[in-house]
């Protein structure tokens, strides 16, 4: 039967018993084969000097009629060799021209625009160069394997994800019915390198004070300073923070519209909402701006990194590494894998999330009790953050700020080791027993370190009423209470 082959048309035509084709009344020996299955498939048959010449040129509806009719052009023009195939030969468009062609426009494009932009590299820098002239057909496993273990040697990483991208393009040419297999299938990938670097607690002090130092020189410390407090106290990605906008802040809530898995909200500690709240303003509606293009978001912080990295001693800690830190002392602090995994917004808990509910409530508390650990951190404090317990519920935390000078927090170490624990929890424990006669204060000087110490509101409203009484502020009350006390003991 033949009849003019259209998508309308093709697409009326029903699996039979057994397997026929459809010819087309215009293009000799251009049809649609049809199988039981459903299956159904664009072939050229012809013959050539008395052989009978077959093609199969793309599965519908993936490749369209019009697309199949200018297959048929090409797959002439290869047939027509006179080549001795006593089977069915299967022609194939260019690696090139399938890749920047039907691929890129139902496959590339659903990449998110970061992901295009490692992609297109990829293909234009590793792909391209050895594969673009050659037919589908012709990419076999030795071609595949060899160019994979060459590139390895440079690169494991990059080659393990250009063969990703390569397998993507393979399948979906089996999908459009150029291949019957994926020859790139099977290739071991170069094992990934682990990484499980975090920050211990004294490693996070060392940043603290880096921080608290560096912050100190300009507007630009400050808010790079402030940046990386963020990502560890939320777990954040750092493109994540560098581009938060305030109508993304919803409370203690950042409701981020797109990120690598998605949108996904990120509960914030009470320490985390502070350093948003104290970030200026601006028409542009970034949290973070360059300096340099005032409308444009900061994309990193890398080189302000690079100066904590060598003060603080820790040249071997990347930027991401801050969001394994925040899951490491999650973890380490008694919160379940399927809360950290909901607290980082990851998409796959395979292991975990299928078994485990977690509810936005679970998780915002969760979020604090994380964010109150690293804030006594960047505090200067060994975290000393009690366990969450089911009771009492009615008592309710404050956190006080304290400034100290060198000598003062010299003093304050001193001591809190002695006593083995940390500096806001050896201060805590010294004003609940305050002398019964309060030495003079020492005058006023710089004090670029701040301390956390965490108390109960019932305590917080004793101390500012104690040093009211005194005449004194709370900070230089607590400062007396604690430090001037040791002196003269």
């Amino acid at each position: 039967m033949k009849i003019k082959l259209s998508d309308q048309r093709i697409q009326k035509l029903a699996p039979a018993a057994k397997e026929y084709v459809t010819w087309d009344n215009q293009l000799y020996g251009f049809g649609i084969r049809v199988k039981p299955s459903g299956y159904k498939a664009f072939i050229l048959q012809i013959d050539v000097q008395g052989k009978s010449r077959k093609a199969t040129l793309g599965r519908f509806p993936v490749v369209s009629e019009v697309q199949a009719r200018q297959s048929y052009f090409k797959a002439l023009a290869q047939l027509g060799l006179g080549e001795p195939v006593e089977q069915e030969k299967l022609i194939t468009p260019r690696f090139d021209e399938f890749t920047k062609g039907i691929w890129w426009e139902q496959k590339f494009t659903l990449y998110k625009p970061s992901g295009q932009r490692s992609t297109e590299s990829y293909i234009n820098s590793r792909l391209m160069p050895k594969f673009s002239s050659l037919f589908l057909h012709e990419i076999d496993k030795p071609l595949v394997a060899k160019w994979f273990d060459e590139y390895s040697k440079v690169f494991p990483g990059g080659a393990n994800r250009s063969l990703e991208i390569l397998l993507s393009i393979l399948e979906f040419a089996i999908v459009c019915g150029h291949l019957e297999e994926n020859k790139a299938r099977g290739i071991r990938k170069n094992p990934k390198k682990i990484l499980n670097r975090f920050l211990s607690s004294e490693e996070i002090n060392r940043v603290s004070d880096v921080l608290a130092r560096l912050e100190l020189k300009g507007v630009y410390e400050k808010q790079c300073a402030d940046i990386v407090r963020l990502l560890l106290l939320t777990g954040c990605r750092h493109r994540e923070i560098c581009h938060l906008k305030w109508d993304m802040v919803r409370g203690n809530v950042l409701k981020l519209p797109d990120t690598k898995t998605g949108p996904r909200e990120v509960y914030l500690s009470e320490k985390a909402v502070a350093i948003i709240k104290r970030q200026p303003r601006n028409k542009s509606g970034w949290l973070f701006l360059q300096q340099r293009y005032p409308n444009r978001p900061r994309n990193d912080v890398s080189d302000f990194w690079r100066q904590v990295r060598k003060l603080a001693d820790i040249e071997d800690v990347r930027v991401h590494d801050l969001r394994h830190t925040y899951a490491s002392h999650a973890v380490m602090k008694g919160v379940t894998i399927p809360m950290v995994s909901k607290l980082l917004g990851h998409r796959k808990t395979s292991m975990t999330l299928r078994y485990t509910h977690v509810t936005d409530k679970e998780t915002a508390a969760a979020a604090e009790r994380v964010g109150l650990t690293l804030q006594g951190l960047l505090g200067g404090l060994v975290p000393e953050v009690p366990e969450p317990k089911p009771e009492p519920k009615s008592i309710e935390t404050t956190t006080l700020s304290i400034h100290l000078n060198e000598a003062e927090q010299a003093l304050a170490k001193r001591k809190a080791k002695t006593g083995g624990m940390g500096i806001g929890v050896w201060f805590a424990s010294k004003l609940k027993v305050p002398p019964e006669v309060l030495p003079p204060p020492s005058k006023w000087g710089l004090r670029p370190t701040k301390v956390s110490v965490t108390t109960t509101k019932i305590e917080h409203q004793q101390y500012k009423a104690a040093a009211k009484a005194a005449g004194l502020s709370l900070a230089c009350w607590i400062r007396t209470v604690v430090l001037e006390a040791e002196r003269h003991v």
